[in-house]
């Protein structure tokens, strides 16, 4: 899987949390697949990252719109 997208997303915790989406291999797989993957990853200091599957999504804007929605992203975030 290649990470297309990620945007670190608003938290009250301590960790960082950050919305990724993946491209998914559909190549052995019957029929129409989605082919996008969305997950949730948590960053821990000094522990192994936990990573929680969305589900999928067969467009990366529908996807993208997903996190915006879902997970509070910013749709035009700056880089300060």
């Amino acid at each position: 899987m290649t990470i297309l997208f990620e945007e670190e997303v608003a938290s009250d915790k301590h960790e960082r949390m950050v919305f990724q989406i993946r491209t998914r291999d559909t190549s052995n797989m019957r029929g129409e697949q989605d082919k996008f993957s969305m997950f949730l990853v948590f960053r821990r200091e000094n522990e192994t990252d936990a990573c929680y599957t969305l589900g999928s999504h067969p467009s990366f804007e529908g996807a993208k719109k997903f996190g915006r929605n879902k997970l509070y992203l910013e749709p035009n975030r700056r880089s300060s």
